[in-house]
Protein backbone atom coordinates (compact mmCIF):
# COMPACT_ATOMS: atom_id res chain seq x y z
CA UNK A 1 0.00 0.00 0.00
CA UNK A 2 2.81 2.38 0.87
CA UNK A 3 4.51 1.57 -2.43
CA UNK A 4 1.33 2.38 -4.34
CA UNK A 5 0.93 5.64 -2.47
CA UNK A 6 4.57 6.53 -3.16
CA UNK A 7 4.15 5.87 -6.86
CA UNK A 8 0.95 7.95 -6.98
CA UNK A 9 2.68 10.84 -5.18
CA UNK A 10 5.62 10.66 -7.59
CA UNK A 11 3.30 10.64 -10.59
CA UNK A 12 1.43 13.64 -9.17
CA UNK A 13 4.67 15.56 -8.70
CA UNK A 14 5.79 14.67 -12.22
CA UNK A 15 2.46 15.81 -13.70
CA UNK A 16 2.57 19.14 -11.85
CA UNK A 17 6.15 19.77 -12.96
CA UNK A 18 5.12 19.08 -16.55
CA UNK A 19 2.22 21.55 -16.28
CA UNK A 20 4.54 24.17 -14.82
CA UNK A 21 7.09 23.77 -17.60
CA UNK A 22 4.52 23.72 -20.41
CA UNK A 23 3.02 26.92 -18.99
CA UNK A 24 6.44 28.57 -18.82
CA UNK A 25 7.36 27.63 -22.40
CA UNK A 26 3.99 28.87 -23.70
CA UNK A 27 4.45 32.22 -21.95
CA UNK A 28 7.99 32.52 -23.31
CA UNK A 29 6.66 31.96 -26.83
CA UNK A 30 4.09 34.71 -26.21
CA UNK A 31 6.85 37.08 -25.07
CA UNK A 32 8.95 36.34 -28.17
CA UNK A 33 5.99 36.86 -30.49
CA UNK A 34 5.13 40.09 -28.69
CA UNK A 35 8.65 41.39 -29.27
CA UNK A 36 8.61 40.36 -32.92
CA UNK A 37 5.20 41.93 -33.56
CA UNK A 38 6.03 45.26 -31.90
CA UNK A 39 9.69 45.51 -32.88
CA UNK A 40 9.03 47.73 -35.90
CA UNK A 41 7.01 50.15 -33.78
CA UNK A 42 9.72 50.13 -31.14
CA UNK A 43 12.36 51.11 -33.69
CA UNK A 44 10.13 53.86 -35.04
CA UNK A 45 8.88 55.35 -31.79
CA UNK A 46 11.63 54.56 -29.27
CA UNK A 47 14.99 53.99 -30.89
CA UNK A 48 14.77 57.23 -32.89
CA UNK A 49 14.25 59.31 -29.74
CA UNK A 50 16.83 60.84 -27.45
CA UNK A 51 17.80 58.86 -24.37
CA UNK A 52 15.95 60.00 -21.24
CA UNK A 53 14.38 58.56 -18.10
CA UNK A 54 11.24 57.25 -19.77
CA UNK A 55 13.20 55.59 -22.55
CA UNK A 56 15.45 53.94 -19.96
CA UNK A 57 12.42 52.66 -18.03
CA UNK A 58 10.80 51.38 -21.22
CA UNK A 59 13.90 49.46 -22.26
CA UNK A 60 14.31 48.07 -18.75
CA UNK A 61 10.72 46.84 -18.58
CA UNK A 62 10.91 45.39 -22.09
CA UNK A 63 14.33 43.74 -22.24
CA UNK A 64 15.02 42.60 -18.68
CA UNK A 65 12.10 40.23 -19.13
CA UNK A 66 13.62 38.92 -22.34
CA UNK A 67 16.78 38.11 -20.36
CA UNK A 68 15.04 36.88 -17.24
CA UNK A 69 12.55 34.44 -18.75
CA UNK A 70 15.18 32.26 -20.51
CA UNK A 71 17.11 32.12 -17.23
CA UNK A 72 14.00 30.83 -15.49
CA UNK A 73 13.52 28.23 -18.23
CA UNK A 74 17.09 27.10 -17.62
CA UNK A 75 16.24 26.56 -13.94
CA UNK A 76 13.15 24.58 -14.89
CA UNK A 77 14.45 22.57 -17.84
CA UNK A 78 18.25 22.27 -17.87
CA UNK A 79 19.20 18.63 -17.13
CA UNK A 80 21.54 17.56 -14.29
CA UNK A 81 22.07 21.07 -12.92
CA UNK A 82 23.82 21.31 -9.55
CA UNK A 83 21.69 22.45 -6.62
CA UNK A 84 24.06 25.33 -5.87
CA UNK A 85 23.69 26.64 -9.41
CA UNK A 86 19.89 26.42 -9.12
CA UNK A 87 20.08 28.64 -6.02
CA UNK A 88 22.34 31.19 -7.70
CA UNK A 89 20.15 31.43 -10.80
CA UNK A 90 17.00 31.75 -8.72
CA UNK A 91 18.53 34.67 -6.80
CA UNK A 92 19.50 36.46 -10.02
CA UNK A 93 16.07 35.82 -11.55
CA UNK A 94 14.17 37.21 -8.57
CA UNK A 95 16.31 40.35 -8.37
CA UNK A 96 16.04 41.03 -12.12
CA UNK A 97 12.30 40.49 -11.92
CA UNK A 98 12.10 43.15 -9.22
CA UNK A 99 13.98 45.66 -11.39
CA UNK A 100 11.78 44.92 -14.42
CA UNK A 101 8.56 45.34 -12.43
CA UNK A 102 9.83 48.60 -10.95
CA UNK A 103 10.53 49.95 -14.46
CA UNK A 104 7.04 49.15 -15.75
CA UNK A 105 5.38 50.50 -12.61
CA UNK A 106 7.45 53.69 -12.74
CA UNK A 107 6.09 54.39 -16.22
CA UNK A 108 2.54 54.02 -14.89
CA UNK A 109 3.30 56.39 -11.99
CA UNK A 110 4.71 58.99 -14.37
CA UNK A 111 1.56 58.68 -16.47
CA UNK A 112 -0.62 59.34 -13.42
CA UNK A 113 1.41 62.44 -12.61
CA UNK A 114 0.89 63.68 -16.15
CA UNK A 115 -2.86 63.09 -16.01
CA UNK A 116 -2.96 65.20 -12.84
CA UNK A 117 -1.59 68.12 -14.90
CA UNK A 118 1.76 67.69 -13.17
CA UNK A 119 0.34 68.52 -9.76
CA UNK A 120 3.12 68.97 -7.19
CA UNK A 121 1.02 67.38 -4.45
CA UNK A 122 0.35 64.35 -6.67
CA UNK A 123 4.04 64.08 -7.53
CA UNK A 124 4.98 64.06 -3.83
CA UNK A 125 2.34 61.45 -3.01
CA UNK A 126 3.29 59.19 -5.93
CA UNK A 127 6.99 59.47 -5.10
CA UNK A 128 6.36 58.48 -1.48
CA UNK A 129 4.06 55.62 -2.45
CA UNK A 130 6.47 54.26 -5.05
CA UNK A 131 9.38 54.44 -2.60
CA UNK A 132 7.43 52.75 0.21
CA UNK A 133 5.99 50.02 -2.04
CA UNK A 134 9.27 49.09 -3.68
CA UNK A 135 11.42 49.46 -0.58
CA UNK A 136 9.06 47.03 1.17
CA UNK A 137 9.00 44.87 -1.96
CA UNK A 138 12.78 44.51 -2.08
CA UNK A 139 13.15 43.94 1.67
CA UNK A 140 10.65 41.09 1.63
CA UNK A 141 12.10 39.80 -1.63
CA UNK A 142 15.57 39.53 -0.08
CA UNK A 143 14.11 37.76 2.95
CA UNK A 144 12.39 35.35 0.57
CA UNK A 145 15.66 34.65 -1.24
CA UNK A 146 17.44 33.84 2.02
CA UNK A 147 14.64 31.45 3.07
CA UNK A 148 14.28 29.65 -0.26
CA UNK A 149 16.19 26.41 -0.74
CA UNK A 150 16.56 23.91 -3.54
CA UNK A 151 17.12 20.24 -2.75
CA UNK A 152 17.41 16.83 -4.40
CA UNK A 153 14.77 16.38 -7.06
CA UNK A 154 12.64 13.25 -7.34
CA UNK A 155 13.41 13.45 -11.08
CA UNK A 156 17.01 14.76 -11.18
CA UNK A 157 17.60 14.15 -14.88
CA UNK A 158 14.54 15.95 -16.20
CA UNK A 159 13.80 18.39 -13.33
CA UNK A 160 17.04 18.97 -11.41
CA UNK A 161 16.03 22.25 -9.68
CA UNK A 162 13.41 21.33 -7.07
CA UNK A 163 12.17 23.90 -4.56
CA UNK A 164 11.99 22.22 -1.14
CA UNK A 165 11.91 25.08 1.38
CA UNK A 166 10.64 28.61 1.54
CA UNK A 167 8.39 30.79 3.66
CA UNK A 168 5.12 30.96 1.74
CA UNK A 169 4.04 34.21 3.41
CA UNK A 170 7.22 36.06 2.46
CA UNK A 171 6.89 34.74 -1.09
CA UNK A 172 3.34 36.14 -1.33
CA UNK A 173 3.81 39.55 0.34
CA UNK A 174 5.80 41.25 -2.49
CA UNK A 175 3.10 40.44 -5.02
CA UNK A 176 0.34 41.59 -2.66
CA UNK A 177 2.18 44.93 -2.56
CA UNK A 178 2.18 44.99 -6.36
CA UNK A 179 -1.59 44.47 -6.43
CA UNK A 180 -2.03 47.46 -4.10
CA UNK A 181 0.28 49.55 -6.29
CA UNK A 182 -1.53 48.61 -9.51
CA UNK A 183 -4.97 49.22 -8.02
CA UNK A 184 -4.02 52.65 -6.68
CA UNK A 185 -2.53 53.63 -10.06
CA UNK A 186 -5.72 52.54 -11.84
CA UNK A 187 -7.96 54.51 -9.48
CA UNK A 188 -5.83 57.66 -9.69
CA UNK A 189 -5.55 57.40 -13.49
CA UNK A 190 -9.32 57.12 -13.94
CA UNK A 191 -9.91 59.94 -11.45
CA UNK A 192 -7.52 62.42 -13.07
CA UNK A 193 -8.49 61.45 -16.63
CA UNK A 194 -12.17 61.95 -15.81
CA UNK A 195 -11.62 65.19 -13.91
CA UNK A 196 -9.21 66.85 -16.31
CA UNK A 197 -10.02 65.36 -19.73
CA UNK A 198 -13.61 64.14 -19.60
CA UNK A 199 -14.53 66.37 -22.56
CA UNK A 200 -11.63 65.27 -24.71
CA UNK A 201 -12.50 63.42 -27.93
CA UNK A 202 -8.96 62.27 -28.49
CA UNK A 203 -8.50 58.54 -29.23
CA UNK A 204 -5.55 58.69 -26.84
CA UNK A 205 -8.01 58.93 -23.96
CA UNK A 206 -9.68 55.75 -25.21
CA UNK A 207 -6.30 54.04 -24.92
CA UNK A 208 -5.98 55.35 -21.36
CA UNK A 209 -9.42 54.09 -20.39
CA UNK A 210 -9.70 50.82 -22.32
CA UNK A 211 -6.11 49.61 -22.59
CA UNK A 212 -5.22 50.85 -19.13
CA UNK A 213 -8.17 49.05 -17.53
CA UNK A 214 -7.59 45.81 -19.46
CA UNK A 215 -3.89 45.91 -18.61
CA UNK A 216 -4.76 46.28 -14.93
CA UNK A 217 -7.24 43.37 -15.06
CA UNK A 218 -4.73 41.04 -16.71
CA UNK A 219 -1.80 41.97 -14.50
CA UNK A 220 -3.88 41.93 -11.32
CA UNK A 221 -5.29 38.51 -12.21
CA UNK A 222 -1.86 37.00 -12.85
CA UNK A 223 -0.41 38.62 -9.71
CA UNK A 224 -3.33 37.45 -7.56
CA UNK A 225 -2.83 33.97 -8.99
CA UNK A 226 0.79 34.07 -7.83
CA UNK A 227 -0.28 35.12 -4.33
CA UNK A 228 -2.82 32.28 -4.12
CA UNK A 229 -0.32 29.69 -5.35
CA UNK A 230 2.34 30.93 -2.93
CA UNK A 231 -0.08 30.59 -0.03
CA UNK A 232 -1.98 27.41 -0.91
CA UNK A 233 -0.43 25.69 -3.93
CA UNK A 234 1.76 22.57 -3.98
CA UNK A 235 5.55 23.09 -3.99
CA UNK A 236 5.74 22.38 -7.72
CA UNK A 237 3.42 25.35 -8.42
CA UNK A 238 5.30 27.97 -6.38
CA UNK A 239 6.82 29.39 -9.56
CA UNK A 240 4.07 28.23 -11.94
CA UNK A 241 3.13 31.78 -12.97
CA UNK A 242 6.58 33.33 -12.71
CA UNK A 243 7.13 33.42 -16.48
CA UNK A 244 3.53 34.49 -17.12
CA UNK A 245 3.88 37.36 -14.66
CA UNK A 246 7.15 38.58 -16.16
CA UNK A 247 5.92 38.22 -19.75
CA UNK A 248 2.64 40.04 -19.04
CA UNK A 249 4.37 42.99 -17.38
CA UNK A 250 7.00 43.32 -20.11
CA UNK A 251 4.61 42.84 -23.01
CA UNK A 252 1.62 44.91 -21.89
CA UNK A 253 3.67 47.84 -20.60
CA UNK A 254 5.51 48.14 -23.92
CA UNK A 255 2.42 47.58 -26.07
CA UNK A 256 0.37 50.30 -24.38
CA UNK A 257 3.12 52.87 -24.66
CA UNK A 258 3.82 52.04 -28.31
CA UNK A 259 0.12 52.21 -29.17
CA UNK A 260 -0.08 55.66 -27.62
CA UNK A 261 2.89 56.91 -29.59
CA UNK A 262 1.56 55.44 -32.81
CA UNK A 263 -1.88 56.98 -32.34
CA UNK A 264 -0.45 60.34 -31.33
CA UNK A 265 1.87 60.41 -34.34
CA UNK A 266 -1.07 59.78 -36.69
CA UNK A 267 -3.18 62.42 -34.98
CA UNK A 268 -0.29 64.86 -35.06
CA UNK A 269 0.03 64.37 -38.82
CA UNK A 270 -3.69 64.53 -39.62
CA UNK A 271 -5.41 66.79 -37.09
CA UNK A 272 -3.93 70.23 -37.68
CA UNK A 273 -6.17 72.90 -39.22
CA UNK A 274 -4.28 76.11 -39.79
CA UNK A 275 -2.66 77.00 -36.50
CA UNK A 276 -5.11 74.99 -34.35
CA UNK A 277 -5.38 71.28 -33.58
CA UNK A 278 -8.67 69.43 -33.60
CA UNK A 279 -7.65 67.43 -30.54
CA UNK A 280 -6.49 68.74 -27.19
CA UNK A 281 -3.97 65.93 -26.74
CA UNK A 282 -0.82 65.50 -28.75
CA UNK A 283 2.80 64.38 -28.60
CA UNK A 284 5.63 66.83 -28.31
CA UNK A 285 8.38 66.52 -30.96
CA UNK A 286 9.39 62.87 -30.89
CA UNK A 287 12.94 63.60 -29.77
CA UNK A 288 11.62 64.20 -26.24
CA UNK A 289 9.68 60.92 -26.10
CA UNK A 290 6.87 62.69 -24.26
CA UNK A 291 3.21 63.14 -24.88
CA UNK A 292 1.97 66.63 -24.22
CA UNK A 293 -1.54 67.15 -22.94
CA UNK A 294 -2.51 70.72 -23.49
CA UNK A 295 -6.02 72.02 -22.99
CA UNK A 296 -6.32 75.43 -24.55
CA UNK A 297 -8.93 78.13 -24.12
CA UNK A 298 -8.69 78.81 -27.84
CA UNK A 299 -11.83 77.76 -29.71
CA UNK A 300 -11.18 74.95 -32.16
CA UNK A 301 -13.22 73.99 -35.20
CA UNK A 302 -14.26 70.39 -35.94
CA UNK A 303 -14.62 69.47 -39.60
CA UNK A 304 -16.63 66.35 -38.74
CA UNK A 305 -19.48 68.20 -36.99
CA UNK A 306 -19.09 71.74 -38.30
CA UNK A 307 -19.35 72.93 -34.71
CA UNK A 308 -16.95 74.40 -32.24
CA UNK A 309 -16.31 72.21 -29.19
CA UNK A 310 -16.35 73.47 -25.63
CA UNK A 311 -13.53 75.52 -24.20
CA UNK A 312 -11.48 73.93 -21.44
CA UNK A 313 -9.43 75.45 -18.66
CA UNK A 314 -5.84 76.09 -19.58
CA UNK A 315 -3.40 73.43 -18.41
CA UNK A 316 -0.31 71.59 -19.55
CA UNK A 317 1.01 68.16 -18.67
CA UNK A 318 3.33 65.50 -19.96
CA UNK A 319 2.02 61.99 -20.56
CA UNK A 320 3.91 58.98 -21.85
Amino acid sequence: MNDVTGVEDALGIFERLNIRNYTSVACFVYLLLEHIETFEAEVKYVWETKFNLVKMLFLGARYIGLINVPMLLVVELWPRMAVGRCQALYTAIVLLMGVSLACSDAIAYIRVHALSNRSKATKIYLSIQFAVVYLSFYIVLIVDITNTRFGPSPFPIRYPCYLVAGNRATMAVPFALLIFSMFSVLVLSLFFATRNFRHSKSPLMKIFYVDGTLTFIILATVTAGKVILHLTGPPEYLILLAVAHQAAHSGLCARMLLRMRSMARRRDNNSTIGEHRRTAIYFAPHETFELKVEVSTAKEYSTETGQRPRSYPASDATIL
